[in-house]
């Protein structure tokens, strides 16, 4: 991104979050080449990457470049529970949180009216992030009136990916398409 300020992080926990600013400004960039609308650039992310996903949307960066104008999560983590945190400081941080760290990972508390759509998929049977993730947050968009679609298997577990025929799960794939076609 030549002629461009590119922030970079040196802090562990930060990286993701920079790098994803940084592809969301590429393909803003790139938007004309590939006949894409700049202005409807949005982020996709499964488990951790949903994660991530929500992380950039709550904690909008001044540059709006480098936020997403709606998501797609995807079995994913969006309380700060006990178990999340220690994930989180396993392998995000590699240290404890500060309280201001563990204030800013309380996701569900950074819902506003600015936070983008989002389309959220889950299964009841998912032994890794609680169906809950999706429904709190499913819920406290719908409070501040942002468009959320949901929808909700009851068998795939986690980690179904793209998703499979046999329990259903493979639906998610066009029902997201024609979602984001509707954003558009």
């Amino acid at each position: 991104m030549r002629g461009s300020r590119v922030r970079v992080s040196d802090r562990p926990e930060l990286v993701p979050l920079t790098d994803t600013r940084r592809a969301l400004l590429l393909i803003r960039k790139m938007a004309f080449k590939y006949g894409l609308d700049k202005e409807k650039v949005g982020l996709i992310g499964f488990s951790a990457g949903n994660h991530l996903a929500t992380v950039v949307s709550l904690w909008k960066s001044e540059n709006k470049g480098e936020n997403p104008d709606f998501t797609g999560q995807i079995y994913g983590v969006t309380n700060l529970s006990a178990v999340n945190q220690k994930w989180l400081e396993e392998s995000l941080y590699f240290r404890k949180m500060t309280q201001e760290e563990k204030d800013k990972n309380r996701l569900l508390d950074l819902v506003d009216e600015t936070t983008p759509p989002a389309f959220l998929v889950h299964c009841y049977d998912d032994d890794v992030c609680q169906v809950e993730e999706s429904t709190d947050y499913a819920q406290k968009l719908f409070e501040h009136n942002v468009l959320v679609e949901m929808h909700l298997f009851p068998k795939g577990g986690h980690g179904f990916g793209m998703g499979r025929q046999e329990d259903g799960t493979i639906q998610w794939v066009s029902l997201f398409v024609t979602w984001v076609k509707s954003q558009l």
